[in-house]
């Protein structure tokens, strides 16, 4: 298989899209190493637009920009496509992600950063609906640069945030449950059979787990939204609800795979 395509390549090509597929850079995050070859671009060129695009067979996603509107600044459909493809997040993790800003920065701030995105909708989200997932992405980047933490740090605080915030909301998640590797078991075959009676329409995470004991837990954590981040923060918060900080261990190692997928570990000392 080549790597790059000849040119006459038609975009619906398997071979380039199992490559481009397999990349893992569609609908990831933002990367300074790809944002600094578009802001070298807009300075050596003196352009107004500088933009970084990958192509599938049926949209274009921009993995960095500089001087695009907010609005279509992410992934855009490709000619002959029926409209603009976007993956979509539950209004619950848009609520809950603004009342962290005001809980950990201020209300002044989580206001002035959503008025910097200039979202569709103004941020008026509700608990219940749902909304493009990329409008998340533009809240982390405007919050990364307000409060000068990156985007992973972030995700892992939001994450150790929406974990107490579901334990209040949704106790009876944990009835009977003992220890936090034993809840993390029960993610994928309890947990979000549950999330799916509440949001029918939910595009959840895979949890799959791949070894188990009461002592010992690993799973493989797959997302198209590429949140391993929020999901490290979600187990390390799990870990301290349970009161296990000094007797369970996270570890997590970043898989070479089509989608990224991240193995998680967790382990009871002896």
């Amino acid at each position: 298989m080549k790597i790059f395509p000849s040119c006459g390549q038609s975009l619906d090509s398997p071979d380039r899209l199992d490559v481009l597929a397999g990349s893992g850079l569609l609908d990831s995050l933002p990367e300074e190493s790809f944002d600094r070859y578009t802001r070298l671009a807009v300075a050596l060129l003196k352009a107004e637009v500088s933009i970084v695009s990958l192509v599938d067979d049926h949209r274009q996603f921009f993995k960095s920009q500089v001087g695009c509107q907010e609005g279509w600044r992410f992934s855009l459909a490709t000619p002959g496509a029926s409209g603009i493809f976007a993956r979509s997040m539950k209004g619950i993790v848009f609520t809950k992600f603004i009342e962290m800003v005001e809980a950990q920065y201020s209300i002044e701030t989580a206001e002035d950063m959503i008025s910097a995105c200039n979202l569709p909708n103004g941020g008026a989200y509700t608990s219940v609906g749902t909304y493009d997932h990329h409008e998340m992405v533009s809240l982390l980047q405007q919050l990364s640069r307000m409060s000068g933490r990156p985007i992973p740090d972030l995700l892992r605080t939001y994450g150790n945030f929406l974990f107490g915030q579901f334990a209040r909301m949704y106790p009876a998640f944990f009835d009977g449950v003992r220890s936090s590797i034993d809840f993390a078991g029960r993610i994928e075959s309890v947990i979000h059979v549950e999330v799916l009676k509440l949001y029918p329409d939910a595009e959840l995470p895979r949890f799959d787990v791949t070894s188990i004991t009461p002592d010992h837990l690993q799973f493989i954590y797959r997302s198209d939204r590429h949140l391993g981040d929020l999901a490290h923060g979600l187990l390390e918060a799990c870990i301290i609800h349970f009161g296990e900080q000094e007797t369970v261990t996270l570890e997590r190692a970043n898989l070479s795979q089509p989608g990224d997928p991240i193995c998680f570990t967790m382990t009871r000392k002896p």
